[in-house]
């Protein structure tokens, strides 16, 4: 997996990057690309009894889900550990769909356990991209690294002249497993503008009539 400077094996956010330099040490896991990959394809797949359960990766998608999304992350470290608290709505992976075969896959790269020996965004959200729709084999290239506050932005998403703008809202440590909050919205968010409300009438004239004329007309 090729890193942020765009070299080929530079993604130390997981295994496929060689960021230990062997196959055979350490404890790492794959990125979120290749998390999806893994529930996606293979025989028997997309399903239940592989390695991760298909509901727990979703996508993205704006012409399906409109122009907000908004869920928890949870690391593939701790997928064990789903179900507990109020983790039972938690994603390993977000797709976010592009409208080409090329798309973007979002994660939280929670170090501990299996992924205790990360070299690189060690408890942060990374967002990596891969072709073949996440099914077929393909390079994948991280994109970014997101600590809480942080954005990743995408102009004209989906040839539609909007931005996307995907944002980590905070990570809760204080809970098992942990979760990162992630944020996506396109353009407005979908948000209808209301008009601005009409100005008050003027008020009433200060003036009164002029009294009828006290004089009777003349034969």
């Amino acid at each position: 997996s090729g890193g942020l400077d765009g070299e080929t094996y530079t993604d130390h956010t997981c295994l496929m990057g060689n960021p230990l330099f062997s196959d055979h040490v350490g404890d790492m896991c794959f990125n979120p690309a290749k998390n999806y990959q893994i529930v996606m394809t293979g025989e028997s797949r997309p399903g239940k009894g592989n390695w991760y359960d298909q509901d727990r990766v979703e996508t993205y998608d704006m012409s399906v889900n409109g122009k907000k999304w908004d869920g928890r992350l949870t690391g593939i470290a701790e997928y064990d550990k789903l179900n507990q608290g109020n983790s039972k709505d938690n994603r390993i992976v977000l797709k976010l769909e592009t409208g080409t075969s090329s798309d973007l896959y979002v994660g939280f790269n929670r170090a501990v356990g299996i992924n205790a020996d990360n070299k690189q965004a060690s408890n942060q959200v990374t967002i990596v991209e891969m072709g073949g729709n996440g099914r077929a084999y393909s390079q994948s290239m991280l994109k970014a690294t997101l600590w809480p506050g942080e954005t990743y932005k995408v102009p004209n998403w989906q040839g539609r002249g909007e931005e996307l703008v995907l944002s980590v809202e905070g990570v809760t440590t204080n809970v098992s497993p942990w979760n990162a909050q992630v944020k996506v919205v396109v353009g407005d968010g979908g948000v209808v503008a209301t008009p601005n409300p009409t100005k008050q009438p003027t008020k009433q004239p200060t003036n009164f009539p002029t009294k009828q004329p006290t004089n009777f007309p003349t034969k």
